[in-house]
Order: structure tokens, then C-alpha cells, then sequence
């Protein structure tokens, strides 16, 4: 019922901890009768309060059109959504804040990634500024689409796709039918994908701070990397 009913979740913790206390106690024998604590009385009291004005209304709802998967914890956070992912550090100060909170932030931080564009995304977090652009092997498109308090540039952490993500898009991008870019890559052992990643972080994101294409750049870009 928990789809339909706003809060839901909120009201069936004590109860539910009651159950797996007594059931633990009494080694799983459902047929014995246990007098309800307080709390777990509570919660059922609201859910026969809020069933009954929510009588009517579809137990299981359509399927959502978008769906996103967040998470916390002390030292930062992280969000996925049709297998686009997003990740960010807790500042000093946010770091000092009760895991629930922190939870609560993830969850807001990830609503506002929702716009994200299908393609390989770049996410560039900054502290809690956060900026997306979508990339291509010919053409990169950036846009602010929140802002949440402010950070030092030294807490600048950026996510890419991957190098193997990157090479695919590029030969998508010449035209070689996708057959044939699958054999090209397929001789790329996941422990050298694995060496070269740490680098390939490092130069994108230096071309991406100054809006050069990771795949295409010059001979003094590169000197100068």
C-alpha cells in the first residue's frame, strides 16, 4: 500500500520492529498472541485512519517515467538514473550533519539531475554547485541547472564516461556501423581499460575546464596538459 498512500513509510517502522523483537523472542510462532506496545498500536491507528480516506485509489500505480536511485553518506553522495550517474562530496560543514539529513540532500540533489540529456553525460560538481554537460565527439552543450550554496574550486570532482565510452561515441560518430566498433573494442583487456582510466579522467577533465574536446585537441593542448 505504500504506493498509494502518502507517508506510508513513515508509519509502519514501529510496528515492524515490534514484530521482528517478539518474533526473534518466540522463535518465529506466529500463533502466539502478544499484547501491542504503544508505538506499534500508533501506527496502526493511522493506517486505518489514512486507508480509509485514500479508499479508492489505485493500489498499484502506473509505472513512474522516471525512476532515480540516490544514496549517502558521511563523506558524500551519489545518484543513478537510466544508467547515468552522478556523485559529489559533502562539504566540511555538511559533513557535521545527521545521516538523515545528508540522505535528504542526496535525494534533492538527484531530483535535480533529472533533466539530464540521454547521451554520455559529464557531471561537473562543485561542492554543491552543479553543472551538466553533454558530450560528443564533435559537439559539447553546457548548462547550469541548479545551484545550491557555494564552494571552493578545490572541491571540484568530475565524473566522465568512461575511456572505452568515449573511443565507442567517436567511431559512432565517423560512421563505422556499431558491428564493427564492437570488434574494434572487443581486444580491450578490463585490466588495461582499468590503467588507462585514471588518465583519461585526468585529461578530459583538464579539457573539459577549458572547453577542449578530450578527442579531438592540438599539439600545444597537449604539451601544455
Amino acid at each position: 500500500a505504500t504506493p498509494s498512500i502518502p507517508f506510508a513509510q513513515s508509519h509502519f517502522r514501529r510496528l515492524q520492529q515490534f514484530y521482528i523483537k517478539n518474533s526473534k523472542n518466540l522463535k518465529g510462532n506466529l500463533k502466539t498472541k502478544c499484547v501491542l506496545s504503544q508505538e506499534a498500536r500508533e501506527d496502526i491507528e493511522w493506517w486505518v485512519a489514512n486507508l480509509e480516506s485514500r479508499n479508492g485509489k489505485l493500489f498499484f500505480p502506473v509505472s513512474p517515467d522516471l525512476t532515480i536511485y540516490s544514496d549517502s553518506s558521511l563523506s558524500g553522495w551519489g545518484a543513478v538514473s537510466n544508467d547515468i550517474r552522478c556523485r559529489g562530496p559533502w562539504t566540511e560543514t555538511e559533513q557535521d550533519l545527521h545521516i538523515n539529513e545528508l540522505e535528504l540532500r542526496a535525494a534533492l540533489l538527484a531530483l535535480k539531475t533529472s533533466r539530464l540529456a540521454d547521451t554520455a553525460v559529464v557531471s561537473n560538481i562543485i561542492g554543491t554547485v552543479m553543472r551538466y554537460a553533454t558530450y560528443s565527439a564533435t559537439r559539447r552543450t553546457s548548462y547550469q541547472i541548479s545551484e545550491w550554496g557555494n564552494a571552493s574550486p578545490r572541491h571540484q570532482q568530475i565524473s566522465h564516461p568512461s575511456r572505452l565510452e568515449a573511443v565507442r561515441e567517436d567511431f559512432r560518430q565517423q560512421g563505422i556501423p556499431e558491428q564493427v566498433v564492437n570488434i574494434l573494442l572487443a581486444g580491450n583487456r578490463s585490466s588495461t581499460d582499468s590503467a588507462y582510466q585514471s588518465a583519461w579522467k585526468n585529461w578530459s577533465s583538464w579539457c573539459l575546464e577549458r572547453d577542449k574536446d578530450p578527442m579531438q585537441n592540438d599539439l600545444v593542448a597537449i604539451l601544455e596538459f
